[in-house]
Protein backbone atom coordinates (compact mmCIF):
# COMPACT_ATOMS: atom_id res chain seq x y z
CA UNK A 1 0.00 0.00 0.00
CA UNK A 2 1.01 3.43 -0.54
CA UNK A 3 1.99 5.03 2.77
CA UNK A 4 1.19 8.57 1.35
CA UNK A 5 -2.34 8.22 0.53
CA UNK A 6 -5.57 7.03 2.34
CA UNK A 7 -7.47 3.85 1.08
CA UNK A 8 -11.23 3.25 1.75
CA UNK A 9 -13.66 5.71 3.37
CA UNK A 10 -17.26 5.51 3.09
CA UNK A 11 -20.07 8.36 4.26
CA UNK A 12 -23.33 7.10 4.89
CA UNK A 13 -25.81 7.73 2.78
CA UNK A 14 -28.66 11.07 3.22
CA UNK A 15 -31.74 11.25 2.43
CA UNK A 16 -33.97 14.05 3.58
CA UNK A 17 -37.56 14.85 3.01
CA UNK A 18 -39.79 17.76 5.15
CA UNK A 19 -43.17 19.15 4.09
CA UNK A 20 -43.61 22.59 4.54
CA UNK A 21 -46.89 24.45 5.34
CA UNK A 22 -47.76 27.74 3.90
CA UNK A 23 -49.32 30.31 6.02
CA UNK A 24 -51.54 33.06 3.70
CA UNK A 25 -53.10 35.79 4.76
CA UNK A 26 -55.90 37.46 2.85
CA UNK A 27 -56.51 41.09 3.32
CA UNK A 28 -60.43 41.66 3.76
CA UNK A 29 -62.24 44.21 0.99
CA UNK A 30 -63.23 47.48 1.62
CA UNK A 31 -65.69 49.34 0.53
CA UNK A 32 -66.63 53.26 0.64
CA UNK A 33 -70.13 54.90 1.20
CA UNK A 34 -70.68 58.51 -0.14
CA UNK A 35 -73.34 59.85 1.89
CA UNK A 36 -74.17 62.98 3.68
CA UNK A 37 -71.34 64.06 5.72
CA UNK A 38 -73.92 63.96 9.49
CA UNK A 39 -74.89 60.66 8.42
CA UNK A 40 -71.25 59.33 7.87
CA UNK A 41 -69.75 60.40 10.44
CA UNK A 42 -72.78 59.15 12.94
CA UNK A 43 -72.55 56.05 10.98
CA UNK A 44 -68.68 55.68 11.21
CA UNK A 45 -69.16 56.69 14.87
CA UNK A 46 -71.93 53.77 15.51
CA UNK A 47 -69.47 51.23 13.59
CA UNK A 48 -66.58 51.61 15.80
CA UNK A 49 -68.51 51.48 18.90
CA UNK A 50 -70.48 48.38 17.72
CA UNK A 51 -66.90 46.86 16.54
CA UNK A 52 -65.04 47.45 19.63
CA UNK A 53 -65.86 43.68 21.52
CA UNK A 54 -65.08 42.18 17.82
CA UNK A 55 -61.70 43.85 17.86
CA UNK A 56 -61.25 42.66 21.57
CA UNK A 57 -61.59 39.09 20.76
CA UNK A 58 -59.89 38.83 17.42
CA UNK A 59 -56.39 40.65 18.41
CA UNK A 60 -56.74 37.94 21.23
CA UNK A 61 -55.85 34.92 19.84
CA UNK A 62 -54.13 36.83 16.71
CA UNK A 63 -51.61 38.87 18.73
CA UNK A 64 -50.89 35.55 21.45
CA UNK A 65 -46.95 35.44 21.82
CA UNK A 66 -46.92 31.73 20.71
CA UNK A 67 -49.38 31.97 18.25
CA UNK A 68 -48.02 33.77 15.05
CA UNK A 69 -47.70 32.23 11.63
CA UNK A 70 -43.95 30.66 12.19
CA UNK A 71 -44.62 29.87 16.25
CA UNK A 72 -47.28 27.95 15.27
CA UNK A 73 -45.14 26.08 12.17
CA UNK A 74 -42.02 25.24 14.94
CA UNK A 75 -44.39 23.67 17.41
CA UNK A 76 -45.88 21.38 14.81
CA UNK A 77 -41.92 20.85 14.14
CA UNK A 78 -41.75 19.15 17.48
CA UNK A 79 -44.58 17.46 17.18
CA UNK A 80 -42.94 15.21 14.29
CA UNK A 81 -42.17 11.78 14.62
CA UNK A 82 -38.62 10.74 15.09
CA UNK A 83 -37.31 7.37 15.42
CA UNK A 84 -33.46 7.33 15.85
CA UNK A 85 -30.72 6.43 17.64
CA UNK A 86 -27.56 8.53 18.10
CA UNK A 87 -24.31 6.82 19.07
CA UNK A 88 -21.72 8.65 21.07
CA UNK A 89 -21.99 11.88 18.98
CA UNK A 90 -21.27 15.11 20.62
CA UNK A 91 -24.30 17.32 21.33
CA UNK A 92 -23.28 20.16 19.07
CA UNK A 93 -23.04 17.84 16.47
CA UNK A 94 -26.65 16.07 16.56
CA UNK A 95 -28.07 19.59 17.28
CA UNK A 96 -26.68 20.33 13.60
CA UNK A 97 -27.74 17.45 11.75
CA UNK A 98 -31.39 17.74 13.16
CA UNK A 99 -31.65 21.16 12.31
CA UNK A 100 -30.94 20.49 8.95
CA UNK A 101 -32.61 17.57 8.39
CA UNK A 102 -35.88 19.79 9.43
CA UNK A 103 -34.83 22.94 8.17
CA UNK A 104 -35.25 24.45 11.16
CA UNK A 105 -32.67 26.64 13.16
CA UNK A 106 -31.66 25.81 16.66
CA UNK A 107 -29.84 28.18 18.76
CA UNK A 108 -27.63 26.93 21.58
CA UNK A 109 -27.13 29.27 24.82
CA UNK A 110 -23.46 29.63 25.06
CA UNK A 111 -23.62 28.09 29.10
CA UNK A 112 -24.66 24.94 27.48
CA UNK A 113 -21.95 21.99 27.30
CA UNK A 114 -22.50 21.59 23.71
CA UNK A 115 -18.89 19.38 23.66
CA UNK A 116 -20.86 17.13 25.34
CA UNK A 117 -21.23 13.68 23.63
CA UNK A 118 -24.64 12.08 23.52
CA UNK A 119 -26.40 8.72 23.33
CA UNK A 120 -29.83 7.93 22.30
CA UNK A 121 -31.83 5.06 21.91
CA UNK A 122 -34.71 4.78 19.34
CA UNK A 123 -37.90 4.89 20.73
CA UNK A 124 -41.14 5.83 19.20
CA UNK A 125 -42.02 9.89 20.11
CA UNK A 126 -41.92 13.29 18.87
CA UNK A 127 -39.07 15.39 17.93
CA UNK A 128 -39.80 17.13 20.34
CA UNK A 129 -39.87 14.66 22.80
CA UNK A 130 -36.09 13.21 21.23
CA UNK A 131 -34.56 16.55 21.90
CA UNK A 132 -36.14 17.25 25.25
CA UNK A 133 -34.56 13.54 26.41
CA UNK A 134 -31.17 14.83 24.76
CA UNK A 135 -30.35 17.97 26.21
CA UNK A 136 -31.45 17.08 29.96
CA UNK A 137 -28.37 15.47 30.09
CA UNK A 138 -26.80 18.52 30.22
CA UNK A 139 -29.62 20.22 32.28
CA UNK A 140 -31.23 22.08 29.67
CA UNK A 141 -34.65 22.82 28.43
CA UNK A 142 -36.44 23.85 24.73
CA UNK A 143 -37.91 26.89 23.84
CA UNK A 144 -39.75 26.95 20.42
CA UNK A 145 -39.88 30.54 19.54
CA UNK A 146 -41.11 32.17 16.21
CA UNK A 147 -39.14 30.13 13.88
CA UNK A 148 -36.59 28.19 15.38
CA UNK A 149 -35.78 26.39 18.56
CA UNK A 150 -33.72 27.67 21.56
CA UNK A 151 -31.89 25.32 23.86
CA UNK A 152 -31.10 26.97 27.06
CA UNK A 153 -30.64 26.56 30.73
CA UNK A 154 -33.17 25.15 32.88
CA UNK A 155 -32.98 27.34 35.63
CA UNK A 156 -33.55 30.12 32.82
CA UNK A 157 -36.02 29.21 31.09
CA UNK A 158 -38.65 31.15 32.88
CA UNK A 159 -36.91 34.97 33.07
CA UNK A 160 -35.96 34.13 29.51
CA UNK A 161 -39.56 33.81 28.36
CA UNK A 162 -40.76 36.08 30.56
CA UNK A 163 -38.45 38.78 29.04
CA UNK A 164 -39.04 37.92 25.92
CA UNK A 165 -43.20 37.53 26.07
CA UNK A 166 -43.12 40.87 28.18
CA UNK A 167 -41.15 42.59 25.38
CA UNK A 168 -43.29 41.20 22.66
CA UNK A 169 -46.14 42.20 23.40
CA UNK A 170 -44.99 46.01 25.14
CA UNK A 171 -45.73 49.41 23.00
CA UNK A 172 -41.97 49.20 22.49
CA UNK A 173 -41.76 46.14 20.55
CA UNK A 174 -44.33 48.10 17.70
CA UNK A 175 -41.72 50.45 16.95
CA UNK A 176 -38.63 47.97 16.36
CA UNK A 177 -38.11 47.57 12.84
CA UNK A 178 -39.75 44.55 11.48
CA UNK A 179 -38.64 41.82 10.29
CA UNK A 180 -37.20 42.31 5.91
CA UNK A 181 -36.89 40.24 3.37
CA UNK A 182 -33.46 39.44 4.49
CA UNK A 183 -32.62 36.93 7.37
CA UNK A 184 -30.77 38.43 10.06
CA UNK A 185 -27.43 36.21 10.55
CA UNK A 186 -23.75 36.04 11.07
CA UNK A 187 -20.57 33.68 9.30
CA UNK A 188 -18.39 31.51 11.06
CA UNK A 189 -16.11 33.63 13.77
CA UNK A 190 -18.00 36.66 14.49
CA UNK A 191 -17.36 38.58 17.33
CA UNK A 192 -20.52 38.57 19.46
CA UNK A 193 -20.44 42.20 20.43
CA UNK A 194 -20.54 43.17 16.35
CA UNK A 195 -23.30 41.16 16.01
CA UNK A 196 -25.35 42.43 18.89
CA UNK A 197 -24.46 45.64 17.40
CA UNK A 198 -25.74 44.83 14.29
CA UNK A 199 -28.94 43.66 15.34
CA UNK A 200 -29.04 46.68 17.23
CA UNK A 201 -28.57 49.11 14.37
CA UNK A 202 -30.96 46.91 12.04
CA UNK A 203 -33.75 46.21 14.46
CA UNK A 204 -34.12 49.84 16.84
CA UNK A 205 -31.80 52.18 15.31
CA UNK A 206 -33.60 55.09 17.32
CA UNK A 207 -32.85 53.69 20.31
CA UNK A 208 -29.58 54.70 22.33
CA UNK A 209 -28.41 51.42 23.30
CA UNK A 210 -25.30 50.00 25.33
CA UNK A 211 -23.87 46.84 25.45
CA UNK A 212 -21.33 45.40 27.79
CA UNK A 213 -20.37 41.79 27.82
CA UNK A 214 -17.81 39.02 27.71
CA UNK A 215 -15.36 38.83 24.66
CA UNK A 216 -16.80 35.93 22.87
CA UNK A 217 -16.54 34.33 19.47
CA UNK A 218 -19.68 32.68 17.73
CA UNK A 219 -20.28 29.97 15.28
CA UNK A 220 -22.49 30.89 12.13
CA UNK A 221 -25.88 31.21 12.52
CA UNK A 222 -29.19 32.75 10.53
CA UNK A 223 -32.77 32.72 11.87
CA UNK A 224 -35.67 32.66 9.79
CA UNK A 225 -37.22 35.94 8.52
CA UNK A 226 -40.28 35.63 10.68
CA UNK A 227 -38.63 35.57 13.48
CA UNK A 228 -39.70 38.71 15.92
CA UNK A 229 -36.69 40.93 16.90
CA UNK A 230 -38.43 40.58 20.53
CA UNK A 231 -37.16 36.86 20.32
CA UNK A 232 -33.96 37.72 18.67
CA UNK A 233 -32.90 39.42 21.32
CA UNK A 234 -34.03 36.98 23.62
CA UNK A 235 -31.03 34.03 21.74
CA UNK A 236 -28.18 37.17 21.97
CA UNK A 237 -28.49 38.80 24.89
CA UNK A 238 -30.00 36.00 27.05
CA UNK A 239 -26.47 33.95 27.74
CA UNK A 240 -25.19 37.41 28.68
CA UNK A 241 -27.59 37.52 31.82
CA UNK A 242 -29.21 40.55 29.40
CA UNK A 243 -32.51 41.38 28.03
CA UNK A 244 -34.38 44.18 26.38
CA UNK A 245 -37.37 45.86 28.17
CA UNK A 246 -39.57 49.03 27.73
CA UNK A 247 -38.83 50.95 30.03
CA UNK A 248 -41.47 53.59 30.04
CA UNK A 249 -41.84 53.93 26.21
CA UNK A 250 -37.81 53.65 25.58
CA UNK A 251 -35.81 50.68 24.74
CA UNK A 252 -33.71 49.62 27.02
CA UNK A 253 -30.95 46.97 27.78
CA UNK A 254 -31.53 45.35 31.68
CA UNK A 255 -30.43 42.54 33.70
CA UNK A 256 -32.19 39.26 32.84
CA UNK A 257 -33.52 38.76 36.33
CA UNK A 258 -37.65 39.24 36.37
CA UNK A 259 -39.17 39.25 40.28
CA UNK A 260 -41.71 37.31 38.68
CA UNK A 261 -41.05 34.89 36.07
CA UNK A 262 -45.59 34.63 35.27
CA UNK A 263 -47.00 36.62 32.58
CA UNK A 264 -50.61 37.64 31.69
CA UNK A 265 -53.46 36.80 29.17
CA UNK A 266 -57.00 36.93 28.72
CA UNK A 267 -58.79 34.49 26.92
CA UNK A 268 -62.09 34.93 25.55
CA UNK A 269 -64.82 32.74 26.87
CA UNK A 270 -65.09 31.24 22.90
CA UNK A 271 -61.34 30.20 23.12
CA UNK A 272 -61.75 28.26 26.34
CA UNK A 273 -64.91 26.71 25.91
CA UNK A 274 -64.64 26.03 22.42
CA UNK A 275 -61.58 25.98 20.83
CA UNK A 276 -59.63 24.54 23.89
CA UNK A 277 -62.80 22.47 25.47
CA UNK A 278 -63.58 22.36 28.39
CA UNK A 279 -61.69 18.91 28.97
CA UNK A 280 -58.37 20.14 27.99
CA UNK A 281 -59.02 23.36 30.73
CA UNK A 282 -59.62 20.89 33.54
CA UNK A 283 -56.81 19.11 32.87
CA UNK A 284 -54.59 21.99 32.39
CA UNK A 285 -55.76 23.71 35.53
CA UNK A 286 -55.49 20.39 37.33
CA UNK A 287 -51.40 20.57 35.80
CA UNK A 288 -50.20 23.94 36.41
CA UNK A 289 -52.00 24.74 40.17
CA UNK A 290 -49.67 27.62 41.20
CA UNK A 291 -51.51 29.30 37.84
CA UNK A 292 -53.65 32.43 38.79
CA UNK A 293 -56.63 32.53 37.27
CA UNK A 294 -59.88 35.31 37.21
CA UNK A 295 -62.63 35.99 35.30
CA UNK A 296 -62.88 39.23 32.91
CA UNK A 297 -65.42 41.55 31.87
CA UNK A 298 -64.03 42.85 29.23
CA UNK A 299 -63.31 40.87 26.88
CA UNK A 300 -65.56 38.03 28.75
CA UNK A 301 -63.27 34.71 29.32
CA UNK A 302 -60.66 34.10 31.45
CA UNK A 303 -57.41 36.11 33.04
CA UNK A 304 -54.51 33.64 33.30
CA UNK A 305 -51.41 34.80 35.29
CA UNK A 306 -48.99 31.72 34.82
CA UNK A 307 -45.32 31.04 33.33
CA UNK A 308 -45.12 31.06 29.54
CA UNK A 309 -44.44 27.55 29.50
CA UNK A 310 -48.15 26.96 31.30
CA UNK A 311 -49.77 29.54 28.34
CA UNK A 312 -48.06 27.26 25.79
CA UNK A 313 -49.43 24.09 27.16
CA UNK A 314 -52.70 25.96 27.60
CA UNK A 315 -52.69 26.71 23.77
CA UNK A 316 -52.01 23.24 22.31
CA UNK A 317 -55.36 22.05 21.59
CA UNK A 318 -55.12 25.32 19.10
CA UNK A 319 -52.02 24.21 17.23
CA UNK A 320 -53.47 22.61 13.97
CA UNK A 321 -52.34 18.79 13.54
CA UNK A 322 -50.00 17.95 10.66
CA UNK A 323 -49.00 14.88 8.68
CA UNK A 324 -45.14 14.24 8.59
CA UNK A 325 -43.05 12.00 6.52
CA UNK A 326 -40.26 11.78 8.71
CA UNK A 327 -36.78 13.01 7.59
CA UNK A 328 -33.59 11.13 7.61
CA UNK A 329 -31.40 12.84 10.41
CA UNK A 330 -27.95 12.59 8.82
CA UNK A 331 -25.40 10.96 11.26
CA UNK A 332 -21.75 11.30 10.05
CA UNK A 333 -20.05 7.66 10.07
CA UNK A 334 -17.89 6.17 8.27
CA UNK A 335 -16.63 2.42 7.15
CA UNK A 336 -13.91 1.26 6.04
CA UNK A 337 -9.79 1.00 6.27
CA UNK A 338 -8.09 4.25 6.59
CA UNK A 339 -4.56 4.11 6.29
CA UNK A 340 -1.83 7.03 5.60
CA UNK A 341 0.06 9.95 6.23
CA UNK A 342 -1.52 12.82 8.34
CA UNK A 343 -0.99 15.34 5.84
CA UNK A 344 -2.71 13.34 3.36
CA UNK A 345 -5.59 11.60 5.62
CA UNK A 346 -6.67 14.61 7.04
CA UNK A 347 -7.46 16.36 3.50
CA UNK A 348 -9.43 13.37 2.27
CA UNK A 349 -11.45 13.09 5.95
CA UNK A 350 -12.27 17.01 4.72
CA UNK A 351 -13.57 16.24 1.35
CA UNK A 352 -15.75 13.32 2.11
CA UNK A 353 -17.12 14.32 5.56
CA UNK A 354 -17.39 18.33 4.51
CA UNK A 355 -14.94 19.62 6.39
CA UNK A 356 -13.15 22.42 6.68
CA UNK A 357 -9.59 21.89 8.49
CA UNK A 358 -7.28 24.95 9.75
CA UNK A 359 -4.84 26.01 10.23
CA UNK A 360 -2.58 24.29 7.17
CA UNK A 361 -0.53 23.50 5.99
CA UNK A 362 0.29 20.86 9.10
CA UNK A 363 3.90 21.36 10.79
CA UNK A 364 7.16 19.64 9.33
CA UNK A 365 7.01 17.13 12.10
CA UNK A 366 3.16 16.51 12.16
CA UNK A 367 2.88 15.96 8.09
CA UNK A 368 4.33 12.57 8.22
CA UNK A 369 3.06 10.57 10.83
CA UNK A 370 1.70 7.83 9.78
CA UNK A 371 -2.15 6.87 11.06
CA UNK A 372 -4.22 3.27 10.46
CA UNK A 373 -7.29 2.86 11.60
CA UNK A 374 -10.22 0.46 10.64
CA UNK A 375 -13.68 2.05 10.57
CA UNK A 376 -17.32 0.56 11.06
CA UNK A 377 -20.25 3.03 11.20
CA UNK A 378 -17.64 4.90 13.33
CA UNK A 379 -18.82 8.52 14.22
CA UNK A 380 -16.64 11.44 13.00
CA UNK A 381 -15.91 12.74 16.74
CA UNK A 382 -14.51 9.13 17.49
CA UNK A 383 -12.20 9.48 13.98
CA UNK A 384 -10.66 12.68 15.42
CA UNK A 385 -10.48 11.21 18.95
CA UNK A 386 -8.43 8.03 17.11
CA UNK A 387 -5.94 10.42 14.96
CA UNK A 388 -5.30 11.97 18.36
CA UNK A 389 -4.33 8.87 19.93
CA UNK A 390 -2.49 8.18 17.36
CA UNK A 391 -0.55 11.42 16.09
CA UNK A 392 -0.78 13.56 19.46
CA UNK A 393 -2.33 16.26 17.36
CA UNK A 394 -5.17 18.15 18.73
CA UNK A 395 -8.41 18.94 17.66
CA UNK A 396 -11.12 21.49 18.33
CA UNK A 397 -14.45 20.72 15.64
CA UNK A 398 -17.56 23.42 15.74
CA UNK A 399 -19.96 22.44 12.92
CA UNK A 400 -18.37 21.69 10.05
CA UNK A 401 -14.91 23.50 11.11
CA UNK A 402 -11.97 21.99 12.89
CA UNK A 403 -9.51 23.37 14.42
CA UNK A 404 -6.14 21.75 14.69
CA UNK A 405 -4.80 22.95 17.93
CA UNK A 406 -1.18 23.34 18.80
Amino acid sequence: MNSSRPTLLTLDSLRNQLICQEYKLAKADCSYLTMNRSVTLAMFAWLVLASLPMQAFSQNESSHPCLSASAIQIQQVLQAPFEQSFESQSLELMLDNIAAAYSVPIWCDRRIARDTMISMDQRDETLGSFLSRAIDKVDAVLIPFDGFVMVVPSAKRDEIEANCWRLAVSPIAKKMRPASSKPFGWPDGSVALSVIQEFSTRYAPDANLEFKIEHDIWRKFEFRKTSSPASISACLLSGFDLCLADQKGVLAVMPSQPADPNVVWTYSSEEIEKKIGPVAWKEWRAQWPSASISRSAKPAGWRVTATVTAHRDLIRPLIPKKKWEEPKVEQKSFTGPVEGQLESVLPYLAANAKLEFFPLPLPEKQKSIQIKMILKNTPLDEILKEITKQSGVQFKRQGNRVEILP
